[in-house]
């Protein structure tokens, strides 16, 4: 009789040793099983099986908000931990120091998890929590070891914090953390230590060495930079024309140079920028006239006004996904129309997903015509490809049921939408009946946050539409009458609603903090029915 192969066994059927054994096969599955694990189970998941331990350990020292950690893998007899005082922060602190010298036979184990690491970044401690900050001369034996040592060879994003650099002294010494593989920093300008008025600033330092040890950094960011010394801001424009493969680039609250702004325009890939200031004198810079920023698709900027932030959009032809513009001048609400309008024939009409409007004033003209602002944001109806819009300004608080009726006709695609207004003594013109056409429309909406005038409305005209992907549902300055039956018609609309949050101020008060004690009772309504659910 002829040998016939055994049947095929299935899973279950299978020894656990040939399951491992036939998963372990491919490295990149259990690699990304890791990344869905959290730290108790990739320990335990790293002792189960020799092949699953590099992973696991890939996975568990990936992203580190502590170096501390770290330097505890040096030998015992190397380190010792004791209190000290910061009096800058209200935290009980302790500091790690060397008590001998560094010897060859100290850095196995440091290496063996140093170079798994792929992104530093610090947190700062709360109130009353144990911390622990490494003293500045554990980082200067380092350096002195190891001179041109890469203790961080894989280390791709950086967020430098009190937590890397919280003594002054070792600031020189913060290029221990920088190795050719970082591609993406981040600096808080004022999470700086300060060095006061003589010799290099803490930034100027920071950015020489950035220059000097990272040539392929893709991703730079600076915030609060308006409070970085002057002294620092050569040695920071110098570190951005040094890069040449930067993609994107953020300089939160400064004004960048002519210069850098002509270096800038001709990077082939730079696709993002994050300014927050283009004064009037500059706005012949942001072009894309003879092939300038070839490749932007997201521009953040702040303008004097909505006639210059038109005159910077229209010079930018390009095919913008995400757009933010924020002005500061008191304008009237047709300013503010005269820009939407200059969007009616830019290439971004067909392509923009993200649109954030920021006008801090805006006046309705006397006496206010309440359908201004709805009329001045009607071109943004032509933009179908819209997924996430955010309007910010006390004059929307006149956006109504009607355009919000032809927001959902427009914008099928919408996952969010924010409209944040100030307190007003008019009640919100937008209603539970104006959110009908949002929940029978866009189905893919998930984020949802608005002035309401919520009145219990007639539910057949949700033709038995749902909302299932909103579970809250942020409000600001809305009135609310008959709390009971306004909860019995969002779990209609919301099946998935867990609450409500309420936006609210010390400025609020009278009906709006009556408004706030409603919207309480109908969060609690929320809440209960979701733990009964369960």
């Amino acid at each position: 009789m002829a040998n016939n192969p055994p049947a095929a066994k299935n899973d279950s059927e299978r020894p656990p040793n040939a399951m491992v054994g036939s998963l372990a096969t491919n490295i990149e599955i259990v690699s990304l099983i890791c990344g869905f694990l959290d730290t108790s189970t990739l320990a335990s998941f790293a002792r189960t099986a020799r092949i699953f331990t590099e992973p696991s350990l890939n996975s568990l020292w990936k992203e580190q908000k502590d170096l501390v950690p770290l330097f505890q893998c040096f030998p015992p007899d190397l380190w010792s931990r004791g209190p000290t005082v910061k009096k800058e922060v209200n935290v009980a602190w302790e500091v790690l120091t060397f008590r001998r010298p560094l010897g060859q036979n100290d850095w196995p184990r440091f290496n063996f998890y140093a170079h798994r690491i792929r992104k530093l970044e610090g947190v700062h401690p709360s109130r009353n929590q144990r911390r622990c900050d490494i003293h500045a001369n554990v980082i200067a034996e380092l350096m002195a070891y190891r001179p041109v040592r890469t203790f961080f060879p894989n280390l791709q994003t950086i967020v430098y914090s009190r937590s890397w650099i919280m003594d002054v002294a070792a600031t020189p010494f913060g290029q221990f953390l920088l190795g050719p593989c970082l591609t993406e920093v981040n600096i808080a300008v004022s999470d700086l230590p300060e060095h006061g008025d003589q010799g290099s600033s803490s930034l100027e330092m920071m950015c020489v060495s950035l220059q000097r040890l990272c040539p392929n950094i893709k991703s730079l960011s600076f915030y609060d930079l308006e409070q970085a010394p002057i002294r620092a801001m050569p040695a920071v424009y110098q570190l951005i024309r040094s890069q040449n493969h930067l993609e994107m680039l953020c300089m939160k609250s400064a004004t960048p140079s002519e210069e850098l702004l002509s270096h800038l325009s001709k990077i082939p890939v730079l696709h993002t920028l994050v300014f927050v200031r283009i004064p009037s004198t500059h706005m012949q810079f942001y072009t894309t006239r003879d092939g300038q920023f070839p490749c932007l698709h997201t521009f953040v900027f702040e303008a004097p006004n909505w006639i210059h932030a038109a005159l910077v959009v229209t010079a930018m032809q390009r095919s913008f996904r995400s757009l933010s513009i924020r002005t500061l001048d008191t304008e009237p609400v047709s300013a503010l129309g005269s820009f939407v309008d200059s969007l009616k024939w830019h290439p971004a009409l067909k392509t923009l997903v993200y649109l954030n409007v920021t006008a801090r004033r805006l006046h309705l003209g006397t006496p206010p015509d309440p359908l201004q602002v709805p009329h001045a944001l009607r071109v943004l109806f032509f933009c179908s490809t819209l997924q996430q819009l955010q309007l910010h300004s006390p004059a929307f608080q006149d956006l109504d049921d009607v355009w919000l009726e032809g927001a959902a006709n427009a914008w099928p695609a919408l996952t969010a939408l924010t409209i944040t207004v100030a307190p007003a003594q008019t009640a919100s013109r937008i209603t539970l009946k104006g959110l009908v056409p949002l929940i029978k429309t866009c189905p893919l909406l998930t984020t949802l946050r608005l002035p309401l005038l919520a009145i219990p409305v007639d539910l057949k005209n949700l033709d038995g539409a749902r909302n299932y992907a909103v579970t809250k549902l942020a409000l600001e300055h809305s009135v609310i009458t008959l709390p009971g039956l306004v909860f019995r018609t969002l779990i209609v609309m919301f099946p998935n609603l867990s609450g409500i949050e309420y936006m609210y101020t010390e400025k609020d008060n009278g009906l709006q903090g009556q408004a706030y004690i409603a919207w309480k009772a109908v969060d609690e309504l929320l809440r209960a029915t979701i733990t009964g659910s369960g």
